[in-house]
């Protein structure tokens, strides 16, 4: 069983929500212009939590296939976190949380 986290982006500060009990009082204290995102179960090659919105690095470890930066979020079709039209495995040693779509998204336009 994972566990069930998750985080928000608001007045461009990234806050962390140890579990539900938090959340009601949470959006109670703020506008709709909080960001929510889940933690996908998953951790990157350096045991960092994969959260709905990070921008991670993929390498494949496949000189056929370049190093790249993509955002992760939730498909509806296929009900999985999602990374370049398909679902973000658990084989992690592919995959290093390098930001966030709110405070980073330039990544997604560089390429390594």
């Amino acid at each position: 069983m994972r566990d069930i986290k998750f985080r928000a982006w608001f007045n461009n500060e990234m806050i962390i929500m140890a579990g539900f009990i938090e959340l009601p009082d949470f959006f109670m204290s703020i506008n709709e212009t909080a960001q929510l995102m889940q933690y996908t179960g998953l951790k990157d090659k350096n045991g960092v939590e994969i959260y709905e919105g990070d921008i991670v690095k993929v390498d494949w470890n496949d000189r056929r296939y370049d190093k790249h930066n993509v955002e992760v979020i939730w498909n509806d079709k296929d009900l999985c976190w999602e990374i370049e039209g398909g679902c973000l495995t658990t084989d992690n040693h592919h995959f290093e949380v390098i930001g966030n779509i709110y405070k980073n998204s330039e990544l997604l336009k560089e390429q390594s």
